[in-house]
């Protein structure tokens, strides 16, 4: 007689091999995962602070895409590049002698790549500054250079490619965003790039011309990056623990608030709290926010480990998260 398997053993077999089926679903998953990260301006003040986001970026082999800021007050008292970059071009747009003021932003960044024992020289970059500024360039220019010398940085201490915000993020003649443009020369800029940095805040006009978003237009970068690259998550890390029931400077260990609804969070801004806001790319997207151990938005309809935002006009979810370390 033929002999036949028994239904016990059918069932083992298809339980073994969809086991393994699920593995290698779960394998190509983890591979193709992609993650944009943006850090803000304190968590990149330093060369200790540079690590610091070294290692978060190190420990997930999908953060694969990494939007700087500039760098910003290392303690108190200090000045952010930013705001150094706008007094140095005030002074050569005044006809004034700005090699000091320029020097002083060196040294900023040269500490930063001495800490990280890097072998990178930006000499090239700042004999350019400095051309550009006598050329009254304009504040935009000069304002950008924080994110653009941050981002060579950042790039060289990662291994990743460096690629110039000017190249891929769009803005009309007329100084108005040109967000269809800037997801097209975007994606297929980043398309064949497994790992990259790009620098937040600015892009460039038709005729090359730099074009900032407003301060803090970092954030809108990282989630431009996170739409061209088809992103499963985009992380906004801040140093800031959870939204804060007042400003931690005036008020010594403020409570933290538990929970706090997009719209509230909205609602306050209006009247002049400051949130780590997330930037929609347009109206027809909302955004979901759960912070493990710390405060965040949250839906009333549902309550999230991570955050979602659902593009209505491309039928499809992304991620969207903000962090503390």
């Amino acid at each position: 007689d033929k002999l036949q398997e028994s239904p016990a053993g059918n069932a083992a077999e298809r339980k073994k091999s969809n086991l393994s089926a699920g593995r290698e679903e779960n394998e190509e998953i983890r591979i193709m995962k992609k993650k944009v990260v943006k850090f803000g301006g304190s968590s990149l003040a330093s060369a200790e602070q540079f690590r610091k986001v070294g290692e978060i970026i190190r420990s997930d082999e999908s953060r694969r895409y990494v939007v700087p800021s500039a760098p910003g007050k290392r303690f108190s008292a200090d000045t952010k590049v930013t705001d150094m970059l706008y007094g140095c071009y005030h002074l050569a747009e005044a006809g004034k002698d700005f090699s000091g003021a320029l020097e002083n932003i060196r040294a900023r960044y040269m500490e930063i790549i001495e800490g990280l024992s890097l072998d990178l020289s930006l000499n090239e970059q700042f004999e350019e500054i400095a051309e550009n500024f006598r050329s009254k360039a304009g504040e935009d220019y000069a304002a950008s250079r924080g994110e653009y010398l941050n981002g060579i940085v950042m790039a060289a201490y990662l291994g990743f490619e460096f690629v110039d915000a000017a190249e891929v993020v769009c803005f009309n003649a007329d100084g108005s965003f040109n967000a269809d443009k800037t997801d097209e020369v975007m994606s297929r800029r980043l398309a064949d790039l497994g790992c990259a940095v790009i620098p937040g805040f600015y892009g460039a006009k038709p005729d090359g011309t730099v074009k900032t978003f407003s301060r803090g237009g970092s954030d809108i970068t990282g989630s431009l990056v996170a739409k061209a690259v088809h992103a499963d998550l985009y992380e906004n890390w801040t140093d800031v623990s959870g939204f804060l029931v007042t400003d931690p400077r005036v008020v010594k260990d403020p409570a933290t608030i538990s929970t706090i609804t997009y719209r509230e969070m909205r609602e306050l801004s209006y009247m002049g709290f400051h949130f780590p806001a997330e930037k929609r790319r347009d109206s027809h997207q909302c955004a979901e926010y759960q912070p493990s151990g710390g405060s965040g938005y949250y839906d009333r309809r549902k309550h999230l480990q991570q955050a979602e935002v659902y593009d209505h006009r491309n039928r499809r979810q992304e991620g969207l998260c903000f962090y503390h370390h």
